[in-house]
This record gives C-alpha cells, structure tokens and sequence, in this order.
C-alpha cells in the first residue's frame, strides 16, 4: 500500500513538472484554485452548485479513467481495490465538500456525496461488461458504453428528480439536471481505436463536425426525459432550462475537441488545467476551444485524409 500511494504521488509530481511548473508551484496553484473555486460558488446557490459538480466530475473523470482502473485492479485483492478506490474518490471529495458545506449550498453537498459513491460502487461491480440495450444506434458508441456503464446512476437520477419535483424541491431538480448533464460528457472518456477513427474516411474538420452532431442528438435523447418532466413542472423557468442546455452543448464541443487534442493518448494534466483555468477565468474560453481544435486537427491528420 505504501509503495501505492508513493507510486502515485511521483506520478502527479511528474505531471505537474512536465506542465513547466516545479511541485511547489502546483501546490500553490492548487489552493490558489480553491480560493477561486471558493469565491466562484459564493455567487449564487445554483451556480455555486454547478461549479462543484462540475469540478468534481473532471477530477473524479481523470481519477476513475478505465486503464487506471484495470491497473490498479491487477494489484490488489477485489476487497482491497474497493477500498482504494473509494478512500480515493473521497479524497477528491472532501476539500469541494467543506466548501459547499461553509456555503450551504445542500443541493451540491447532496450531489458530492452521490457521484464518488456511485464511482465506487460502479468501480467495483465491474459492470462495463454488462450488454445492456440502449436507445442510441451504433455510431458514435461513446454513448452506448455511457449508458451502460451508467444505467444505474441514470435511473438514481429520475428517482430522485421525481420525488424533488413531489415535495416542489425546485433547486435540486436543476442540480439532478446538471448532474446529467455533466455524466453525459462522461461520454467522451472513451478513446477508441486508430482503425475506428480512420475507418471514418472523412477529413479532420468534418470527423469532429460530425461527432459534435452526433453527440449533440444523443445527449439531448439521454437528457429528454428530465427536461421534458422540468418543463411541465416549472413552464416558468423555460430560459434557465435552455441556458443550461446551451452551456451543456458547450461543454458537449469543448469535450470532443479535448478527447481528440492528444488523441490517442488521453488528456493529460496540462490540458485539465488549462481546461479549469479557462473556466474560472472565462476570458480564456474561446482561446480553449482555439487550442483544443488546433491540437485535435494535428493529431487526426495522421488518420484522417
């Protein structure tokens, strides 16, 4: 277990020096990252919400990332992987989870809570391997693997959005749909094969046009059922239901230009950071979606005609 954690701990601190910084830079970055993480969610409830969630869901994305997962499944016993993975996931968890706690923010702590656990347990069942049928057709299969990796929180979610929408929980209905949305991108943590990516025979601008569609459609099939149950219940709140959407089919974009700007290696940790900089700053958005399009073009090239 020691040589585990010391194993890890030299891996980030390879991470953090191969992005030019030294590790005490990094850690400095880090709390400076809370600090504005911190002023960002003291903004307002639902965005502070949005905020945690969505940090929450890249670390725990990057921490929960299948080839990591099967090598640290070849390593120890069933009981003591589970173990790991949760102590792990919860580590993640706690510095977001004090924040939302000081802020009161219940709906986030609420969330917080759910998604390492469903990580965990979903870690530990092993259920990637399950055939379960999906809605979606066969290409792009990012989203068949998402769904069947993640049937169970999907249907946690409509559970607990139908007895938020009984008791007339309007602010935890809009985090369950935030919460999907952000499981949706979970889509693209999937890095297929050459041959599948050549196999398209399209050029690099239009592969990416075509998986940004394609992922567009199948999100909104996978989000229908919730956004359908949030209109009828709050007609009210039509414009904050498609300004969310449209952040989503944001995200959904910058998701698939930041698969394929390494591509086929996973992003690594510089791009996570320019990733959550860009969001806290918003000035560096467009500058984002700039580098990551650059990036995905140079990679694909060697594939794409």
């Amino acid at each position: 277990m020691k040589f585990y954690y010391r194993l890890q701990f030299l891996s980030l601190k390879r991470s953090i020096e191969d992005a030019g910084l030294p590790i005490a830079g990094g850690i400095i970055l880090l709390f400076v990252g809370y600090g504005v993480l911190f002023y960002a969610a003291k903004q307002s409830q639902i965005f502070g919400a949005l905020v945690l969630l969505v940090v929450q869901h890249s670390l725990l994305m990057r921490l929960n990332h299948k080839d990591r997962i099967d090598f640290i499944r070849q390593l120890f016993p069933a009981e003591r992987f589970a173990k790991i993975m949760l102590l792990e996931n919860l580590l993640i968890t706690m510095p977001l989870l004090c924040i939302a706690v000081y802020l009161s923010i219940w709906a986030a702590v609420l969330g917080l809570l759910i998604l390492p656990l469903l990580h965990h347990q979903l870690s530990s069942l092993n259920i990637t391997r399950t055939r379960t049928p999906t809605p979606f057709s066969q290409k792009p299969f990012e989203f068949i693997i998402l769904f069947r990796r993640w049937w169970i929180a999907l249907l946690a979610l409509h559970v607990l959005l139908g007895i938020a929408l009984y008791v007339g929980n309007e602010n935890l209905s809009f985090v369950l749909l935030s919460f999907q949305i952000l499981l949706s991108l979970q889509a693209y943590d999937v890095v297929e094969d050459e041959l599948l990516v050549w196999n398209y025979n399209l050029s690099p601008q239009a592969f990416l046009l075509h998986k940004v569609k394609r992922g567009v459609a199948q999100c909104l099939l996978l989000c229908a059922p919730m956004l359908l149950a949030l209109l009828i219940a709050y007609p009210d709140h039509v414009l904050v239901i498609s300004l969310m959407i449209g952040i989503a089919m944001l995200l959904l974009w910058l998701s698939v230009l930041m698969k394929y700007s390494s591509y086929p290696s996973p992003p690594g940790f510089l791009a996570m950071l320019y990733t959550i900089s860009a969001v806290f700053t918003f000035i560096l958005i467009p500058y984002l979606y700039y580098y990551f399009y650059k990036k995905s073009i140079q990679h694909l090239h060697k594939y794409l005609c």
